[in-house]
């Protein structure tokens, strides 16, 4: 497991935990080290659109998408601030290119 996978878990065990603030403080810590990585943009952006700063969210979720534009966890993160942002054609392309993304179920 290397550092970044480490901190990733870190941060995800204190948001299951019920602690987004500490979640986010991870997040933000563990990007101080690992600054494109496309899981940890992801997650933080998730961390900030919950507590409704949905502008910085959408700027971590577009690193996500920079760093890896494949990465289906931003894609759909993205459709959901576009949901938010009242912009529900977009919010359906990145779906669409989320779903283009996953294998096809047997």
């Amino acid at each position: 497991m290397t550092e970044t996978d480490a901190a990733l878990r870190h941060a995800y065990e204190l948001l299951r935990g019920g602690q987004p603030v500490e979640a986010e403080r991870a997040c933000r810590e563990a990007l101080g080290r690992a600054p494109h990585d496309p899981r940890l943009l992801t997650l933080y952006g998730n961390l900030l659109a919950g507590r409704g700063a949905t502008g910085e969210a959408a700027v971590a979720v577009a690193a996500a998408l920079h760093a890896d534009p494949d990465f289906v966890p931003a894609l759909l993160e993205d459709a959901g601030l576009a949901l938010r942002q009242g912009d529900a054609r977009r919010a359906l392309e990145r779906c669409e290119a989320a779903l283009a993304r996953v294998p096809a179920s047997p």
